[in-house]
């Protein structure tokens, strides 16, 4: 998904005005899938449907009004935002001395 907002230009746009019509399409397919991935223990138990709106949203707004439109950059920034959402078992880091919580 992210490679095509970074080439489709309307449907970055509709993403970023959470309030249009496309965009609730869009939102309501990918509530679906989040609330899916929460059940098969994915993401945080926590994610809601407005923690979508506000990251994914908020970050399709921010790279749309920078007329970013490398999908590399928008591939990364998805990243970010599934990071963000994913259930915490992080990976272990030797240098790191806090416990890993998993």
């Amino acid at each position: 998904m992210s490679s095509s907002l970074g080439h489709d230009r309307l449907l970055a746009e509709r993403l970023a005005d959470a309030a249009s019509p496309a965009a609730a399409s869009v939102l309501e397919k990918l509530v679906s899938v989040t609330e899916r991935a929460r059940e098969a223990g994915q993401l945080r138990e926590d994610v809601t449907r407005l923690d979508l709106r506000v990251v994914l949203c908020g970050t399709a707004l921010q790279l749309v009004r920078l007329a970013e439109r490398d999908p590399v950059t928008w591939r990364r920034y998805a990243e970010m935002v599934l990071a963000a959402l994913r259930n915490c078992t992080c990976v272990e880091d030797p240098r790191d001395p806090r416990p890993t919580r998993r």
